[in-house]
């Protein structure tokens, strides 16, 4: 995820939602402009779609105007003059955490939309702080880029202590355009080239417009996708519907690949429900990463506490443990109150699910009351309705 900016403090108008449209679907007027409409900007920023599987939008993309925040007099009146807006995509690859060799791991793409040819060209003029507001990098060591739109530069990110990254800067008529490269993985080498083949895809699009992507939101499921999970994923589908008055649930967000190594799960998985209250945190760990962690702090808040208790019941494919405890550490001897956590431990041939496992130390630990999820009830019911997950391929 990239660093904190002054895009990340801009007040990103979305109720302009503009985005930007060439007339005669890409066409050059006989003055060589192109005439791009705001309204149609999101149609020239990259997608995931373009960089392939395993890449998914982040929380830094958006559309709307400019709105700049500690940002020099030039600038700032340069901006209030011509009332610039756009979209701006932030893209990042999610599989295979620390173990992925893919590059670019984050791209950041761009499409300025102004009046008109003049005020782009004032825009490319200030290109540094123009750069940095748009994909939250600071830019070096410019070169002209010959033959790529009306005009266009190559740049390098700088800074302390930044891994290597760099980007395109360029116009078409009254539209400008950035596209930068960055992430773990590129070198000083690569990075250039990396930038520009992103460069031209952008290009493309500008020069072939397509409809505007649906906004359909971040796909929870992605993350479950990655072939290199090592652990067969179980799961309760995209929603789970039990009998016996619970609640339905629905997959709210997945992650994969990275796991903190005091915990060492292969996917975590929220549920989340309609009904106030209700939901459920699913943790799947490969065999041996789950002995690592039942043995650690966090694995053993309420399995190793003096005042639980567990039972044992079969499910499809294997036996669950569902053990009820306590929220904040007892000793003996025991209250004399309700349990009020409920943690189940569901032994599979590949793979072992943890469910409403407490991922923090007590206070941060203590259930949310009411939640039917947090109950003996509740905890046996996703038990027993796990099922292997297959990936998508498509």
């Amino acid at each position: 995820m990239r660093h904190t900016s002054m895009r990340a403090c801009a007040a990103l108008c979305v109720s302009v939602f503009a985005v930007v449209v060439l007339t005669g679907c890409g066409s050059r007027s006989d003055s060589g402009a192109t005439d791009v409409k705001r309204q149609d900007a999101r149609k020239y920023v990259l997608t995931p779609g373009d960089l392939g599987r395993g890449y998914t939008s982040g929380d830094d993309s958006g559309c709307g105007g400019i709105s700049p925040e500690e940002s020099s007099e030039d600038f700032t009146s340069f901006v209030l003059d011509t009332r610039p807006a756009g979209c701006f995509e932030e893209i990042n690859y999610i599989w295979g955490g620390a173990r992925a060799k893919v590059v670019p791991r984050s791209v950041e793409s761009a499409a300025i939309v102004f009046d008109n040819d003049q005020d782009a060209r004032r825009g490319m003029a200030l290109r540094n702080e123009l750069i940095e507001f748009a994909v939250a990098e600071s830019p070096r060591d410019f070169a002209d880029l010959p033959d790529f739109g009306h005009e266009a530069v190559r740049f390098r990110n700088g800074g302390y202590d930044v891994p290597p990254g760099a980007g395109v800067f360029w116009r078409n008529g009254n539209l400008l355009s950035v596209v930068f490269a960055g992430g773990i993985g590129l070198t000083d080498e690569s990075a250039p080239g990396v930038a520009l083949e992103l460069a031209r895809k952008q290009q493309a699009r500008i020069e072939s417009p397509r409809p505007a992507p649906v906004e359909t939101g971040t796909d929870p499921e992605l993350p479950l996708d990655d072939p290199q999970l090592d652990a067969t994923v179980y799961w309760l589908g995209r929603r789970f519907e039990p009998d016996g008055g619970l609640p339905p649930l629905d997959l709210a967000r997945s992650h994969g690949g990275d796991a903190p190594p005091e915990l060492g799960w292969t996917v975590e998985m929220d549920y989340g429900g309609s009904e106030p209250l209700s939901g459920v945190k699913i943790w799947v760990f490969s065999p041996p990463a789950f002995e690592r962690f039942k043995n650690g702090v966090l694995g053993r808040l309420v399995a190793a506490a003096p005042c639980s208790e567990s039972t044992k019941r079969k499910v499809p494919g294997g036996h669950a443990e569902i053990w009820k405890g306590y929220a904040k550490p007892q000793g003996k001897p025991c209250p004399d109150r309700p349990y009020d956590r409920y943690v189940a431990y569901v032994y599979l041939a590949d793979a072992v699910v943890a469910i409403n496992q407490p991922w923090c130390l007590y206070p941060c630990s203590a259930p949310v009351r009411g939640n039917p999820y947090n109950t003996e009830r509740g905890v046996a019911a996703i038990a027993t309705s796990l099922r292997v997950r297959k990936p998508r391929t498509d």
